[in-house]
């Protein structure tokens, strides 16, 4: 049983890693992005859009994260 534990944290680990890695290549394109548009307006809707999908894709993480947590306390 104790090695099943061991596995799960482990697997949730590398799937936290995973997500910050992940957040980290959104920032540097969002990054890139607010770069180019200070120079052409014409990618300030593109911007909005990444930042949008930046948004529900962490709302996913932390929503997900809250679920656990509380089926856990059940």
């Amino acid at each position: 049983m104790m090695d099943l534990h061991r596995r799960e944290w482990a697997a949730k680990d590398k799937l936290i890693h995973a997500i910050a890695r992940s957040q980290g290549a959104l920032s540097r394109i969002l990054d890139s992005v607010a770069d180019v548009a200070a120079h052409d307006s014409s990618n300030n809707e593109l911007a909005k859009k990444l930042v949008g999908n930046i948004q529900v894709l962490s709302e996913c993480i932390v929503s997900y994260g809250v679920k656990k947590i509380v089926h856990s306390a059940l």
